[in-house]
C-alpha cells in the first residue's frame, strides 16, 4: 500500500471516529447555560433575526438559530435535535481539513496537521453543542480550502464559494468578521495582481459587493450595535495574552506553564519561517500563496484584535470567543513547515509540528461522554432530579430549589423529563429560605448549618442540599381569578395589594395554579413574575418566573408553580403579581388562584 492510499485509509478511520464520538456526546452530554437560552430565547420563539428580535444578545449566534429552529420543527426539542446543525458541520470540517491535507507534500506533516485539527479535545467539543462556534469552525475550514483552490486555479468559481463559506461562518459566529475581511483583501489582492487572474476581473465585482462588501458592512453595523448596547460583554481589555491565550491554553492543552513557552517558540518560529520564505520577493503576486495566507490570517487577526481592543476598547476574546485563533495557528504552523522541509529537506524540521502530536495523547486522557471541558460545573445529574421528584411525590405544594441562573435554565429544560412541579429559583441562596439547594462547591461555598448534603455530583462539584428542619407554610391569603379572555395585552395583574402590613418582616410563598390557552397552541415567552415595590417604586423584591421554560411545547394544560421570597423590607408599599406576555400573543387565562404562604421555622420542643 502506498503512502497517500495509507493516509487516506487512516484518515477516514480517524474521521469516522471523530463523527461517532461527537454523536455521542451530543446525545449524552447534558445541555448548558448558553445552549438552552438560545433554545429558549431564539429558537422556541422563532425569534433570532437582527434588528427584529425582542431580546438583543451577543448569544444570539445568527446561523445556528435559524438551523435549530429547521431542525427543532423536524425532530423535536431533544439534544440532538438541536445541535444536529453542528454535527452536520463536523462533516464538513473534516471533509474539507483533508482536502487542505492533502496539499502538504510531506506525511508526517499531514499526520501533524490530522494531529492537530481532529483530535484536539476541546475544539472538536463544540460540534456536539447547540452554539455557533462549530458551525463556523466547518464553514470557515471550507473557505479557507477555496482560497487555497482560488490561489491555484484562478477561476471564478472557488473563489465566490470562498466568499460564501466565509459569510456563513460570521453569520454563525460574528468574530470571525475580521477573517472575512482578510479573506475578501487577499482575494482582491490576488485578482489584480496575479497574472492567471488578470482576465474578466469584471465578472468578480457582483460577488466582491454582493457576498462580501455589503454582508460585512451590515454585519459590522450589527457588532457596533450590540457594543453600542453593551452586550459584547465577554472578555476584557487587560491584554491579549492575559485575556485569550491564558484563557486558551488551560482547555487545549492542560494546565502547564511548558504550553505557554512552546507556543511562544512555534509563533516565534513561525514568522521567521515568513519572513525568509518572502524576504527576497520583490512582486506582490509571489506572496499569494497559502503557506502565506494562513500566516497572514493568522497575524491579521492578531492586529485586529489588538486594534480593536486598545482603539476601539472592544473587549479581547476570552477563551471559547477566541477559538477561531486555534485553527489558524495550526495552519500556518503546518503550511510553513511542509514549505520549509520542501525547501530544505531534513527532518530536523520535524520539530516544528511535534507538539501537535501531543493533541491525541491530550485527547486520551480528556475524552468523556459526561460533560463539556468549559461547562463542566453546569451540568446536573440525574440524582439531583430523582431526589427531587421522590421527595415530592404526595405533595400538593412542590418544595422550593434555589441554585444559580445556569441551574435555573439547565433545571428547566430536562424537568419536564420528571413530574415534580418544582422549579430552580435563582437568587442568593443565603436566604436560608429554599428547601433544596443546589451549590457549587468549585466556588468554596460554606454549607449553612441548618443544610445537609443529599447529593454529590464529582464532575461539577456541585451538591444537592436539604434544609434539616423544612419551613412550614401558613395560609396568609388566597384569591381565584375569573376566566377572562386576555387579548395580547402584554401585562396581567393577578393579584396586587398595597397593604403590606401583614407581609413585612416575613419570608412568603406565593403558589399559583391556573390554565393557559395560547393562540395557535404554540409557546411563547410569558413570565410569571412577583414584584415588591418601595416608597421610591424601587424594587426590594422581583422574581419572575418563566413559565414557557417549562411548557416547551404548548400551554393547553394546568400550571402550577410556586415562588418563594426573602423577607418583605420595612417601608414596601405594594406587592404584585404579574404575567407578563412578552411577544404580546393573544392568550387566555382561566380557573387562576393565587395563595399567599408566610414560610417559618417551626420552634423546637
Amino acid at each position: 500500500m502506498s503512502k497517500l492510499k495509507a493516509y487516506k485509509s487512516s484518515y477516514f478511520v480517524f474521521a469516522i471516529f471523530i463523527m461517532v464520538y461527537c454523536v455521542i456526546r451530543a446525545i449524552y452530554v447534558g445541555m448548558v447555560h448558553d445552549e438552552v437560552t438560545t433554545f429558549y430565547h431564539f429558537i422556541l420563539p422563532v425569534d433570532f433575526i437582527p434588528y427584529q428580535t425582542k431580546i438583543w444578545d451577543a448569544n444570539n449566534h445568527i446561523l445556528n438559530s435559524l438551523l435549530g429552529v429547521i431542525s427543532s420543527t423536524f425532530f423535536g426539542y431533544s439534544p440532538l435535535a438541536l445541535r444536529l446543525p453542528n454535527l452536520l458541520s463536523l462533516v464538513l470540517y473534516l471533509f474539507y481539513t483533508y482536502k487542505l491535507s492533502l496539499v502538504i507534500k510531506d506525511f508526517f506533516v499531514k499526520y501533524a496537521l490530522v494531529a492537530g485539527l481532529l483530535f484536539s479535545h476541546f475544539f472538536v467539543e463544540y460540534f456536539s453543542l447547540c452554539r455557533g462556534y462549530g458551525l463556523s469552525m466547518g464553514f470557515l475550514m471550507g473557505g479557507l480550502y477555496y482560497v487555497h483552490c482560488y490561489y491555484s486555479t484562478s477561476k471564478l468559481k472557488p473563489f465566490v464559494l470562498s466568499l460564501v463559506f466565509l459569510l456563513l461562518a460570521s453569520l454563525a459566529n460574528l468574530t470571525l468578521i475580521n477573517t472575512f475581511i482578510l479573506t475578501l483583501l487577499a482575494l482582491i489582492t490576488h485578482l489584480f495582481f496575479n497574472r492567471k487572474a488578470i482576465t474578466n476581473k469584471l465578472f468578480y465585482f457582483l460577488p466582491i459587493f454582493l457576498i462580501g462588501v455589503i454582508p460585512i458592512f451590515l454585519l459590522a453595523i450589527y457588532g457596533f450595535e450590540l457594543k453600542e448596547r453593551g452586550l459584547l460583554y465577554y472578555g476584557g481589555l487587560s491584554g491579549f495574552w492575559s485575556m485569550t491565550i491564558e484563557t486558551l491554553l488551560p482547555y487545549f492543552v492542560g494546565e502547564t506553564v511548558v504550553s505557554g513557552v512552546v507556543l511562544v517558540l512555534l509563533f516565534i518560529g513561525l514568522i521567521a519561517v515568513l519572513v525568509v520564505f518572502n524576504l527576497p520577493k520583490r512582486k506582490i503576486s509571489s506572496f499569494l500563496t497559502s503557506c502565506n495566507l494562513f500566516g497572514f490570517l493568522l497575524i491579521g487577526n492578531w492586529l485586529a484584535t489588538l486594534f480593536l481592543g486598545y482603539v476601539l476598547g472592544t473587549n479581547f476574546p476570552e477563551d471559547r470567543t477566541g477559538l477561531y485563533f486555534y485553527p489558524l495557528f495550526i495552519l500556518a504552523l503546518v503550511f510553513a513547515a511542509d514549505r520549509l522541509l520542501e525547501l530544505f529537506p531534513n527532518k530536523k524540521f520535524y520539530l516544528f509540528v511535534l507538539p501537535l502530536f501531543y493533541f491525541p495523547i491530550h485527547f486520551i486522557f480528556t475524552a468523556n461522554l459526561s460533560h463539556h471541558s468549559f461547562w463542566f460545573f453546569e451540568r446536573i445529574p440525574d440524582s439531583f432530579y430523582s431526589k427531587i421528584e421522590e421527595a415530592n411525590k404526595g405533595r400538593e405544594e412542590p418544595f422550593t430549589l434555589g441554585g444559580y441562573f445556569s441551574d435555573q435554565s439547565v433545571w428547566a429544560f430536562y424537568n419536564d423529563e420528571y413530574t415534580n412541579s418544582t422549579v430552580v429559583q435563582s437568587f442568593d441562596f443565603q436566604t436560608n429560605i429554599a428547601d433544596y439547594a443546589i451549590y457549587r462547591n468549585s466556588r468554596n461555598q460554606v454549607i449553612p448549618d441548618n443544610y445537609e448534603v443529599v447529593e454529590y455530583d464529582e464532575i461539577s462539584e456541585k451538591s444537592l442540599l436539604k434544609r434539616k428542619q423544612l419551613l412550614s407554610r401558613k395560609v396568609i391569603h388566597t384569591t381565584d381569578v375569573l376566566q377572562k379572555k386576555m387579548g395580547s395585552d402584554e401585562f396581567f395583574e393577578l393579584y396586587k395589594t398595597d397593604l403590606l402590613d401583614r407581609y413585612v418582616g416575613k419570608n412568603i410563598y406565593v403558589l399559583f395554579e391556573f390554565e393557559m390557552d395560547v393562540k395557535n397552541g404554540k409557546t411563547t415567552p410569558i413570565n410569571l413574575v412577583l414584584a415588591v415595590d418601595n416608597k421610591e417604586e424601587e424594587k426590594n423584591i422581583y422574581e419572575p418566573f418563566y413559565i414557557h421554560w417549562h411548557q416547551k411545547k404548548s400551554f393547553n394544560n394546568q400550571i402550577k408553580y410556586g415562588i418563594y421570597s426573602p423577607k418583605i423590607e420595612e417601608g414596601s408599599t405594594s406587592m404584585v403579581v404579574y404575567l407578563w406576555n412578552i411577544y404580546k400573543e393573544e392568550y387566555s387565562v382561566k380557573n387562576a388562584s393565587v395563595s399567599i404562604y408566610e414560610l417559618q421555622e417551626e420552634p423546637n420542643l
